[in-house]
């Protein structure tokens, strides 16, 4: 009915994504599937306690439904980005954390909502090898940076996805259509999400997201393991 008469009305969704302690009943990872079907639906997703206010001031001016979702989890205590010094909040506009220059353009990873922070740390260990990653906070599953994907799309090699939902039906299978609209690309694109089956309950949801491939560990293995084959193939 919401979505139906597009009534003005904010969703708060609390636990979404893993949740620890609480098992697999409590498991937010579902509603980006279900929710992004529905028309007139603006879905988004804050890194940090800043980014919170400011997404939930930008949602009470819609004139249509939202959905906000944040983990059961603190906020980071340190912000990579002082608030003042960010990017708009606008529906369907991401925001370039860190850029990689023409030359090195090999993988940007687009992340969705809590686990930006797992990704920046993971892009700063590169950085320390010398390696060069460009990283984006999507904030929106709904709708997606569709000229900035473009653009991302033509000039890497692989446009990673990261968010703590499904993979099936999440933000990543999002981007995967919009990119089958984009009819000049270069980018292979990678989903990393929750697998196909419920996950058992740990002592913290860190350890969760570790056991799925989440965190900043597997992120860095990952790329490291995508450029040396590159560079043996």
């Amino acid at each position: 009915e919401v979505s139906l008469q597009n009534l003005p009305v904010v969703f708060c969704m609390d636990r979404a994504g893993l949740v620890g302690q609480d098992g697999p009943t409590h498991n937010g990872v579902f509603d980006i599937a279900y929710l992004r079907t529905l028309p007139n639906m603006t879905l988004c997703a804050p890194r940090d306690a800043s980014d919170m206010r400011r997404m939930l001031e930008m949602a009470l001016t819609l004139n249509g439904p939202s959905a906000l979702r944040y983990p059961r989890d603190n906020c980071p205590g340190v912000e990579r980005i002082h608030a003042s010094e960010r990017r708009a909040m606008q529906p369907g506009k991401a925001e370039v954390l860190i850029d990689a220059p023409q030359s090195e353009r090999s993988v940007v990873i687009w992340a969705y909502g809590a686990l930006v922070n797992q990704a920046a740390e993971a892009v700063e260990r590169l950085a320390r090898r010398g390696v060069s990653i460009a990283l984006v906070d999507a904030r929106f599953a709904k709708p997606i940076d569709e000229e900035l994907l473009a653009q991302h799309l033509s000039s890497f090699r692989w446009l990673l996805t990261l968010e703590e939902h499904q993979r099936a039906g999440g933000f990543g299978s999002a981007v995967l259509e919009c990119a089958a609209r984009i009819p000049t690309q270069r980018a292979q694109i990678k989903v990393f999400g929750i697998p196909d089956r419920y996950i058992d309950h740990k002592t913290t949801r860190e350890e969760q997201l570790s056991e799925c491939g989440l965190d900043a560990d597997e992120l860095e293995r990952y790329v490291r393991q995508l450029l040396q084959s590159t560079r043996v193939g």
